[in-house]
């Protein structure tokens, strides 16, 4: 009787997980997904976001990277973060995690808004919280509030309104310094990596 050969297993590509903090990234990374072209994209972590601690998050990515992932963002609102002096905690879950090919650690600083604001202008502004972002911001886009509907609403989403500057708020981004505890009050805007890394720009379609 003629032995079967035995196949080698095929080898699926793994997703890509964003960890994020909050409702808002959560609804604008929803709000890119829709316009992209193909399934080669990536898993918002958590589902549904919830306060935890910073170890219980550092626990959570190293399991999504051993057991699902190919590779893992985490998108990181510094301002939160130095309100509640957990800046220790986090210098080292950033050190030991960054050690990782397979796992990014992106800062926005102070807050996410900030990304939405170099989509406008170029600023090096050290904003002393989340608030003055926001204030600063709705000069350019006076509509602006953090509820699902503005973000994901059916005919003029967050990441449509914010698309046609996408470029120049790349560009802007990188004129950012790097993150630096011996100065942690820098504005950052490193959410800009997710777009150049993935290539998702290339999977826009329909806008």
């Amino acid at each position: 009787m003629r032995k079967k050969t035995k196949r080698p297993q095929r080898k699926f590509r793994k997703a890509v997980a964003i960890f994020v903090d909050g409702k808002t990234e959560s609804w604008y990374f929803q709000s890119l997904k829709k316009y992209l072209s193909d399934t080669r994209s990536f898993e918002i972590k958590p589902e549904l976001p919830k306060k935890k601690s910073l170890t219980e998050i550092e626990k959570q990515i190293l399991e999504a990277i051993e057991n699902d992932y190919d590779k893992v963002y985490w998108l990181v609102d510094l301002d939160k973060i130095i309100q509640d002096n957990k800046i220790t905690t986090f210098r080292r879950i950033y050190n030991s995690l960054s050690k990782k090919q397979n796992i990014s650690i992106l800062i926005n600083n102070p807050c996410l808004e900030i990304w939405f604001l170099l989509h406008f202008r170029q600023t090096k502004k050290q904003f002393a919280d989340c608030n003055q972002v926001a204030k600063e911001l709705k000069k350019y886009l006076p509509e602006y509030t953090k509820h699902e509907k503005f973000f994901l609403g059916s005919n003029n989403d967050i990441f449509k309104r914010l698309y046609p500057q996408i470029l120049d708020a790349i560009k802007n981004a990188k004129l950012l310094e790097e993150l630096d505890f011996n100065n942690i009050n820098l504005p950052q805007a490193q959410i800009y990596k997710i777009f150049e890394e993935l290539k998702l720009l290339e999977l826009v379609k329909g806008i």
